[in-house]
């Protein structure tokens, strides 16, 4: 990172130091007046080794299980200013028109901890262990600028685990338990050997009639949202619950959904119910889904590495062609 300070006058290369200097007293007064305890201050240098800024990090308990230099968490997080405006958050009931949040179905979201140079929020994971008690992180315009403000977010950890694959496994796992009893088909992606595999439970099964099929028209119930061992599958984010809603199961309509919910609609006939989980390599992989925010930048419609669940029923099939 580099700063170039101009001006045949100084007046700008003299404005930039005020501004950086009443943003350091800032810093110092609100930890001052709120961190309790110990205040950890990790500094970050340029390449050419010269101290760039620190973060700080307070209120913070390390009790609870803490990232290593590789990993996940999974977590919640609020962004503040020093004002304790709210700037982003993925809890849906701090929510305002003021701001974007930057995952539309809110939290908790996967944090990816690694060795990179500025990994600030990775960084604050390796002090604040897993717990309600969580903790706090300041980031200094220079080193995290959103329109150069000073960021504090106020972080709680859930989970940590080394792979991402084993998470996810668990994951469905724990969400199937109730369901033990339930007949249950494993659906891999197409002929591939794959350690990616969606799931079907079949809650209803009304005998060996015709499956769904690609051009057919179809009538159902169907619920849909993102796994997470928080709530498990309380997040929805589309939902089809009015019995006259027909689908034309084309694959114009199926590029919209998730390859995993494809497959797993594919094996329903006409008159079972399911429950359809969909690991992250069938539904939006490692980017996830984004759209474009108003007033620039982006924000998550889905975050990366997200496993869906699907509740479906299949009222009724419309063969293709067929006269109604």
């Amino acid at each position: 990172m580099t700063f170039v300070l101009c001006g045949c006058s100084g007046e700008v290369e003299d404005d930039l130091i005020d501004v950086l200097a009443n943003e350091k007293q800032a810093i110092h007064d609100y930890l001052n007046q709120h961190a309790t305890g110990e205040v950890l201050a990790i500094p970050y240098y340029s390449r050419k080794g010269m101290l760039i800024d620190s973060i700080f990090i307070f209120n913070h308990s390390s009790n609870g299980d803490v990232a290593k230099d590789s990993g996940w968490v999974v977590m919640d997080y609020d962004m503040y200013d020093l004002n304790d405006k709210v700037w982003d958050t993925t809890d849906p009931e701090k929510w305002s028109e003021e701001f974007t949040p930057g995952y539309a179905y809110g939290g908790p979201v996967l944090h990816r901890v690694d060795t990179a140079r500025y990994n600030f929020l990775g960084e604050a994971f390796r002090h604040i262990g897993v717990g309600d008690a969580g903790g706090e992180v300041i980031i200094p315009s220079v080193l995290g600028a959103v329109d150069g403000r000073t960021l504090r977010y106020k972080l709680t950890s859930y989970n940590v685990f080394d792979d991402i694959a084993e998470h996810e496994k668990e994951l469905m796992d724990a969400y199937m338990v109730p369901f033990s009893s339930a007949d249950t088909l494993h659906v891999l992606p197409g002929e591939v050997k794959s350690d990616t595999i969606t799931y079907i439970i079949f809650l209803e099964r009304e005998g060996d009639t015709r499956k769904l099929q690609t051009g057919d028209s179809v009538l159902l119930n169907m619920v849909y949202g993102i796994l997470d061992e928080k709530g498990l599958s309380t997040r929805t984010f589309r939902a089809i619950r009015e019995d006259t809603t027909k689908i034309l199961f084309n694959e114009r309509w199926q590029r919209d959904i998730p390859s995993g919910l494809t497959k797993g609609l594919q094996r329903l006939q006409q008159g079972d119910s399911a429950h359809i989980l969909i690991p992250y390599g069938m539904a939006y992989g490692a980017a996830g889904r984004t759209q474009s925010a108003q007033g620039g930048g982006k924000y998550y419609l889905e975050p990366p590495y997200c496993t869906l669940w699907c509740w479906v029923r299949i009222k009724e099939i419309f063969p293709q062609n067929q006269e109604e």
